[in-house]
């Protein structure tokens, strides 16, 4: 039964998810191609002494894609089980209801976190040949409030997806 609900799920997720991780990584190639193209004109130097003196990541441009994605991603999933009535059909199954959406949602969360996690390791591996250890960790624990948004916003969507009245979805929004 956890199999064919993991089929199930990626039915759904199969277009977006390739989609949005070639998105998520382009974005993240433009960010670091435009450190690099600082460090080509101004030296790794000056990289150090903005980051030290002006407080500044480099990686602002990723601010909001986690966000997109994970509200992206639950609308994706959700909205059409419950535009077609799905997810009553899906609920009458011989498995307990609670796991079936905690399945569901989780499948979501570890999608979204593989994506994240993936894109981690790209900015610490780019920045680690670059800078002492202190701030690549100050760059990456910049990027953690907004990975964590983005997971919030998935469950947040999601729930607001699944609620199955509209007044409801209303105040839950």
């Amino acid at each position: 039964m956890i199999k064919a609900i993991f089929y199930k799920e990626w039915i759904k997720m199969r277009c977006f998810y390739p989609l949005s991780a070639l998105f998520l990584f382009g974005a993240t190639a433009y960010a670091l191609l435009r450190v690099q193209r600082v460090i080509t004109f101004k030296g790794a130097a000056h990289v150090w002494e903005v980051m030290l003196e002006k407080e500044v990541v480099f990686i602002d441009i990723l601010q909001y894609l986690p966000a997109l994605l994970g509200v992206l991603l639950a609308v994706v999933q959700f909205v059409p089980e419950m535009a077609q009535k799905r997810l009553k059909l899906t609920l009458h199954l011989p498995f307990p209801q609670w796991k079936m959406i905690l399945l569901m949602s989780g499948i979501g969360l570890g999608a979204l976190a593989l994506l994240f996690i993936v894109q981690t390791a790209v900015l610490w591996g780019y920045f680690h040949a670059l800078l002492v250890p202190e701030l690549v960790a100050r760059i990456l624990l910049t990027a953690l409030p907004w990975y964590l948004a983005g997971l919030t916003l998935y469950l947040l969507t999601a729930w607001i997806c699944l609620e199955p009245t509209w007044k409801r979805r209303l105040a839950n929004l």
